[in-house]
């Protein structure tokens, strides 16, 4: 019976000890599918209409902003308010693709990944980021709540900080759903 009673406080500690390195392991497998460059790997790991959303958001924020900010002296700021809002879902759209989340997982901010992509096409030479970081290289991890887990990238160059926010999505899995960018 003293031997029964070892064995199940033996598993409960297994399962606690599992729970809650969980997020870790997904992260750790987000890394190594960056690393291999493999996108279908990294893809099962992401939630990308959440990951999309939250891009978008925080753009249309951002734009608004510079907008307000520039209304009073620019009464042409509105219309391109309502324009920049309908590009900004196009360009987030077809800019958060695994290939894409490998290089802000190196801590190239969207900026870098961007004119890496101008660079490629008007010089015809690899668009691939010269940060030589792999992903989630010196990250800093926190658990955020019991089902919101953070993986901090920074950029060494800049000092920006990318997070990209993970939640649970049952008992041990984890997806990425948010990607909070530098927005000052």
């Amino acid at each position: 019976m003293k031997g029964l009673k070892y064995l199940i406080i033996a598993a409960i500690a297994i399962l606690v000890a599992y729970y809650g390195y969980s997020p870790y392991q997904t992260v750790h497998a987000m890394k190594t599918a960056g690393e291999n460059r493999d996108g279908e790997a990294l893809a099962e790991h992401i939630d990308f209409p959440s990951v999309r959303q939250s891009l978008k958001e925080q753009v249309n924020v951002k734009l608004e902003k510079m907008v307000n900010d520039d209304s009073a002296e620019n009464p042409i700021g509105a219309l391109g308010a309502a324009l920049g809002g309908m590009l900004v879902d196009k360009l987030v759209d077809a800019y958060v693709t695994p290939a894409e989340l490998i290089q802000m997982m190196k801590g190239d901010t969207p900026e870098d990944v961007v004119a890496d992509g101008i660079t490629s096409d008007v010089t015809g030479r690899n668009g691939a980021s010269q940060n030589k970081q792999k992903p989630f290289q010196n990250a800093s991890y926190a658990y955020e709540s019991l089902n919101r887990f953070a993986a901090t990238v920074k950029d060494d160059k800049s000092g920006n900080e990318i997070s990209f926010i993970l939640t649970r999505s049952g008992f041990a899995n984890w997806k990425l759903t948010k990607i909070q960018l530098p927005m000052e």
